[in-house]
């Protein structure tokens, strides 16, 4: 995932708490690397707010060119 993508928020599989936010579309407006792809953490705009996620709570949406 890169800046610029679209994504909808989704339920992690590690996660054992829903999150209020699943199924909010965002966009990725900054990305924190990790120091492996699993730690990567995304700044994600959706319409109301802006939230730190991890790869597994989000589901690529469409691509930015």
């Amino acid at each position: 995932m890169k800046v610029g993508d679209t994504v909808t928020i989704v339920q992690s599989k590690s996660d054992k708490f829903v999150t209020p936010f699943v199924g909010d579309v965002g966009i990725i407006i900054s990305i924190q690397l990790g120091l492996n792809e699993n730690q990567d953490k995304f700044l994600v705009q959706t319409r109301f707010r802006s939230l730190v996620l991890g790869m597994s709570s989000l589901e690529k949406h469409s691509e930015s060119r």
